[in-house]
This record gives structure tokens, sequence and C-alpha cells, in this order.
């Protein structure tokens, strides 16, 4: 487990290097992905939050499903901030513990509960070590 975790990590930095320095591979997935695998969910851009998205709802069937827009990606990152989850572990554990899951009003306005909760169950449903 730490292994894994470390050379998320290490990935992590590596593709923030290339983002920072404007490489053309940097890829919001990629980056997204890495975060999600680092436990650094909260700091996922909104460009990474909508590939992320698109990616978890093609690899679940929901090809068909609408566009995230800026807006909607926004309030998941407040939302994933708000609950402090940075990890898949946190993830699985919010969805066993609905209870202890907050939404602020302003997320709210974009993102309803039942949609939080089939975000989380996506998340936690793909293996994102598989695109690193």
């Amino acid at each position: 487990m730490y292994a894994r975790k470390l050379m998320a990590t290490t990935a992590l930095c590596s593709l923030a290097l290339l983002t920072a320095t404007g490489c053309f591979f940097s890829d919001p997935l990629l980056t997204g992905a890495a975060k999600i695998v680092g436990g650094h969910m909260t700091s996922l851009s909104v460009a990474e939050v909508q590939a992320v998205y698109n990616f978890v709802t093609t690899q679940l069937g929901a090809d068909n499903a609408p566009p995230f827009s800026d807006a909607q990606a926004q309030a998941l990152i407040q939302f994933l901030r708000d609950n402090d989850i940075d990890t898949l572990e946190r993830v699985r554990y919010l969805i066993q513990h609905p209870d202890e899951i907050y939404v602020s009003d302003e997320v709210r306005e974009l993102l309803d509960e039942q949609e939080l909760r089939g975000i989380l169950e996506g998340l936690s449903g793909v293996d994102f070590h598989a695109l690193l």
C-alpha cells in the first residue's frame, strides 16, 4: 500500500511539474487520477473534475450522461473540501455512513444529495491505478 501511494505521489508531483511548465503532455484525466490515487482529491481542478467525471461515467456505461459544467465541478470540489475527502478510503467510508455527509447550500444549488452519492459511488467503483 505504501509503495502504491509513493508511486502515485511521485506521479502526481511529476505531472504537476509538467503542468506548471506548460508541457503539452499534461492531461487533466491523468493529473486528476494521480491526485485521486495519491490522496489529494481536494486539490482537483475544474478541468480535472470534468475529465474524471467523463471517464467514470464512461466506465460505468453512462455514455449519455450530461456534461459536467464548470459550476458543478467547482461545487463538487467544495463538497470534497467540506467533507475532507482526499482519499478513496474516505469516499468508501462516507458511502457506508451517509449521515455524516455535509452538503452546503451552495453545493446543493448545483448538485443534489442523490447526485453526490452517485458521484461517490462512481469514484469508488473505478480503478484509477490502471490509468497511471
